[in-house]
């Protein structure tokens, strides 16, 4: 049985916070709860980081107990890992997690070495924290320690950028874009959800595709945020807040903003709200747009990022063409769409002006150089149409 896992609790302030436990003692591993909350909390690192931190520290316990290891035994020896030992423990974090949990692992799976680097560098920042707490002040000890982690970080695997595939298509084409709302339309046959949550999911993808908002901002829109009158949403921060219930809370990583929206999302966004919501509110409401429909301890909760990755993949299995769709390539082709409408402006705004505004749409800081990564989809295909006009006319002109 798999001993070591990670519990994330929601403490009276609201903040989340992530534990390390044994899970037949019940009781959590001293020296890891004490690294979150002394040096990752302290960070002000966001829940996500914290967890993922957390998972590899587990990953790494699991490997110690599977090893007979005793690691703070181990450091105040100066004895730390033995060379086959690292890479023992290199060949164990390769191992996919089960359903994203640490407590259980698929020995059949592997996962990426942009994930292994992950976890290996998380674990090693914790080891560089525990030998410090034990080291005592000999010169030996911190060069053993230095010459520790360096042979560690040399077992970490080579990384592949993703800005390095500057060819892969983020945003979906104006095909998919027509299938997807097609497959959305309520009560069609295609609709993969029942018809008691075909108008909401609709309603979030729309959102999705006319704001280019992020998950994290979708979920966290309450309804006092909406105003149907000046049809405006305002997307805010509500890290840690008290009220939301779901222990893993969606995440707004983008500034709070005023955004406008159309007449017809306007309208969708009034008539869920007065019709389907409220058939699935709580008594004491919550306030969230966005809620569980399903009956049961969830009902009428603020819907969580678990149910939301479901919707997205339902879709994705729904059509061939829409197999490699996310939620946030929606977000790409927004931004997409936005340059696409300042290339055909007869005065477009210049190339200042066009970062700020879709800076300000997106809720980046103002010359994050964020702007221009999104825009580089668009570049790349107006630069490839224009060297195929030139080829066209260098052919012509050469009598070919």
């Amino acid at each position: 049985m798999d001993r070591i896992v990670t519990n994330t609790i929601k403490m009276d302030t609201g903040e989340r916070c992530c534990l390390i436990t044994d899970k037949v003692s019940k009781v959590p591993l001293y020296y890891p709860c004490l690294y979150i909350s002394t040096e990752l909390r302290k960070k002000n690192e966001s829940i996500s980081t914290i967890e993922l931190h957390s998972a590899s520290i587990a990953l790494f316990y699991r490997f110690l107990n599977l090893k007979n290891i005793d690691i703070e035994a181990r450091i105040r020896t100066a004895e730390f890992l033995h060379l086959q030992e690292i890479d023992g423990l290199k060949e164990f974090i390769t191992k996919r997690m089960k359903k994203e949990k640490v407590a259980n692992l698929d020995s059949g799976c592997r996962v990426n070495s942009n994930t292994q680097y992950f976890r290996l560098t998380a674990i090693i920042k914790y080891l560089e924290w525990l030998c410090d707490f034990f080291t005592v002040s000999y010169k030996r000890d911190h060069k053993l320690i230095e010459k520790f982690i360096a042979k560690l970080k040399s077992h970490r695997p080579k990384i592949r950028f993703r800005n390095q595939d500057p060819a892969k298509d983020r945003n979906l084409n104006q095909n998919q874009i027509n299938i997807l709302f097609e497959i959305l339309k309520i009560g069609s046959e295609m609709n993969p959800f029942n018809s008691d949550v075909q108008r909401r999911n609709r309603l979030m993808i729309l959102i999705l595709y006319n704001l280019g908002l992020r998950a994290g901002e979708l979920l966290n829109i309450k309804i006092a945020d909406i105003d149907i009158g000046s049809q405006t949403i305002f997307i805010n921060r509500r890290a840690d807040d008290p009220h939301d219930s779901r222990i893993k809370q969606p995440l707004v990583k983008t500034l709070s903003r005023k955004l406008s929206i159309s007449d017809d999302l306007s309208q969708e966004i009034s008539n869920y709200i007065k019709v389907e919501r409220r058939k699935h509110r709580m008594k004491k409401d919550n306030g969230y747009l966005f809620i569980c429909h399903k009956k049961g301890n969830t009902f009428g909760e603020p819907l969580s990022i678990q149910a939301y990755h479901k919707i997205i993949n339902a879709l994705r299995i729904s059509c061939p063409d829409l197999s490699r769709m996310t939620g946030h390539k929606l977000r790409h082709t927004w931004n997409y769409e936005f340059s696409s409408k300042m290339d055909r402006m007869e005065s477009p705004p210049n190339q200042y002006e066009q970062e700020q505004m879709r800076s300000l749409l997106m809720g980046w800081k103002e010359g994050s150089g964020t702007a221009s990564t999104y825009n580089r989809r668009f570049i790349e295909n107006k630069a490839a149409e224009l060297a195929l006009n030139m080829q066209k006319d260098m052919i012509n002109r050469g009598g070919v």
